[in-house]
């Protein structure tokens, strides 16, 4: 009645938002007239923070203050907005609008998910981070909100903290890694013949290369180690000639992208094809025997899966 509208157009608007939340693998649950949406802990954090991000750009509506801002403390907001310039002032850098604005969603959510028990307890790069100025400061800042003794939820804040002091720009950083990717991508073909379909990999080595730029920015180390093997030497020899990144990778950080590079190639070499689809796919080519048509049906579907030794 508050809302105006039927019960048949609230069920169909029930079931376009269900849609959208598979997207975050995600669900809306009714249970005695009351909804939740439910699922993985992280997946709701994420996007819970993509609707503070609307609360900070979009015009808000009576309808969002009722319902979905309703129990937003804009007070803390505030509070966490002038703790985080401070921190900046304190680390010797300015941060952007853009940066302090997602850092006071980020903080607000992680406080809020602290509160209701969950808890980040492992930390990758721990030790080396615990131990620098940064953590001191931001430990030292955050003091009202965190206890002090949750130091692996305050190295993490401390990481995307000293990220947030990069000056350069994402776009560029994201074009000149792009570009290291491609030639890689090209001397790994030519090394291997091009038996490989690279694109899935690439997006993951891209998806690392941007927060490690920021650790070499910063002198962080991730404290990998592995074989020096072909793909090792491969990937250390190209990055030690490329002119891309805007600073040249560590042997830790040589190692965790070979790491990445072998495990991929393995994973392609053990890709199961799908029986049921093969005998489909025979099966349309069969009346007719087309030869060319069969190739082109199976190398659609398969693609590099399928070596080409024919010709």
């Amino acid at each position: 009645e508050k809302l105006g509208i039927t019960r048949a157009t609230l069920k169909k608007d029930i079931d376009v938002l269900n849609e959208s939340l598979k997207r975050y693998s995600l669900k809306l649950e009714s249970e005695k007239n009351r909804f939740s949406i439910v699922g993985n802990e992280k997946k709701l954090r994420h996007l819970k923070s993509i609707k503070f991000l609307e609360y900070f750009n979009v015009e808000i509506t009576p309808l969002d203050i009722d319902y979905i801002f309703q129990n937003v403390d804009r007070d803390l907001l505030s509070e966490l907005k002038e703790v985080i310039l401070n921190i900046g002032k304190k680390f010797s850098v300015e941060f952007k609008e853009d940066f302090v604005k997602l850092m006071e969603i980020f903080l607000y959510v992680s406080f809020e998910r602290v509160k209701e028990g969950h808890v980040i307890d492992r930390k990758v790069n721990y030790e080396f981070l615990v131990n620098t100025t940064h953590y001191e400061i931001a430990r030292d800042s955050l003091e009202k909100y965190l206890d002090k003794e949750l130091s692996y939820e305050l190295v993490h804040i401390t990481e995307y903290f000293i990220s947030g002091g990069v000056t350069e720009n994402i776009e560029e950083l994201k074009e000149s890694i792009e570009k290291y990717l491609d030639g890689l991508i090209l001397a790994l073909e030519k090394t291997f013949n091009g038996s490989l379909n690279y694109g899935e990999l690439s997006s993951k080595l891209m998806g690392y290369l941007i927060p490690a730029i920021y650790r070499l920015k910063n002198n962080f180390s991730i404290k990998e180690s592995g074989e020096r093997d072909e793909i090792f030497t491969l990937v250390e020899r190209y990055s030690k000639d490329e002119s891309y990144l805007p600073e040249k990778l560590t042997e830790n950080e040589v190692f965790h992208i070979a790491k990445e590079i072998k495990t991929y190639m393995e994973n392609e070499k053990n890709r199961v094809i799908s029986l049921k689809t093969l005998l489909e796919i025979v099966d349309r080519n069969s009346e007719i025997l087309n030869r060319e048509k069969l190739i082109e049906d199976l190398m659609t579907h398969y693609g590099k899966l399928i070596k080409v030794d024919i010709k």
